[in-house]
């Protein structure tokens, strides 16, 4: 998670958009490879936000009601 996350930091663009519905267009992804975790972030104009590690497996969305 921490290499992750350093590469989130060096490249936020280079992950792909989340689309899991809602207003949560702003959202990225990061799919971990070895563990079935995803790493949710948003790109601010000051910071790269990390917003939730969550399972792979889990509900589409159920990060958003938390």
């Amino acid at each position: 998670i921490q290499d992750a996350i350093a590469m989130i930091g060096a490249n936020p663009s280079l992950y792909g958009r989340y689309e899991g519905g809602g207003t949560v267009e702003e959202y990225r992804r990061a799919i971990l490879k070895r563990f079935p975790y995803v790493i949710l972030f948003r790109i601010l104009p000051s910071e790269i936000a990390i917003e939730a590690v969550i399972h792979g497996s889990r509900e589409p969305g159920f990060w958003e009601r938390r």
